[in-house]
């Protein structure tokens, strides 16, 4: 139904949290079923005919590993272009929930090509200027790709993604989440908000615009 919203849990840490002692952290340390990943998205385009399949994913958590393997499954890294786990990762901010697993795109890992990193023009010179994720940079591992805040980009025939500037703790990038929209349906993703009446936007009128909103409460 149109306006249907989320809360997304686990932004950063997962489920169980490190030293969290709550009964839910406790439950997941006996019973690794309870366990839960740090907060992600997984976005898939196939043409009309099925054939080509492309897959984004939305942050790079603690947990890109595992995520990516999800993402393309039934497919295997044996289906994709050599060096190309994922068509592309869009990323929302420099806290370690969102971007750390980048790490796994270099050399000491996959030693990835030249994968499509979506990022503000800060993230971006964030990622540029520190080590270790400048070595992705030089080392060709990530090709970035500024994007900005309000204008429209397309992923993929029939997919695109606007950019939305939220306030969220700034030290070290700015802080977006993504407008999806696709040939029917358009999907709101903001994993972290520090307060919702700091935004200039209407939150109650965005997420009644589209069909799914996968927010930080």
């Amino acid at each position: 139904a149109a306006g249907a919203a989320v809360v997304v849990p686990h932004a950063d840490g997962g489920v169980p949290h490190l030293g969290c002692t709550r009964a839910c952290c406790i439950a997941a340390r006996r019973d690794p079923v309870r366990a839960e990943h740090v907060a992600s998205l997984a976005l898939e385009i196939q043409d009309q005919g099925g054939g080509v399949r492309k897959i984004f994913i939305i942050d790079a958590t603690p947990d890109f590993r595992v995520q990516v393997d999800r993402a393309l499954a039934p497919q295997t890294f044996a289906d994709r272009p050599q060096g190309l786990p994922v068509d592309g990762v869009l990323l929302t901010h420099a806290h370690i929930g969102h971007y750390t697993g980048l790490m796994y795109l270099g050399r000491e890992s996959m030693s990835a090509s030249a994968v499509a990193v979506y990022a503000t023009r800060r993230m971006g010179a964030f990622l540029s200027a520190n080590g270790p994720w400048k070595r992705l940079v030089a080392g060709k591992h990530i090709d970035l790709r500024t994007i900005e805040e309000g204008r429209r980009f397309e992923l993929a025939p029939g997919l695109t993604v606007e950019p939305l500037r939220v306030p969220h703790r700034e030290e070290e990038s700015d802080v977006v989440g993504f407008l999806v929209s696709g040939p029917s349906r358009r999907l709101l993703y903001i994993p972290d908000v520090d307060d919702w009446s700091r935004w200039r936007r209407d939150i109650a009128a965005l997420v009644g615009s589209v069909d799914v909103a996968l927010l930080d409460g």
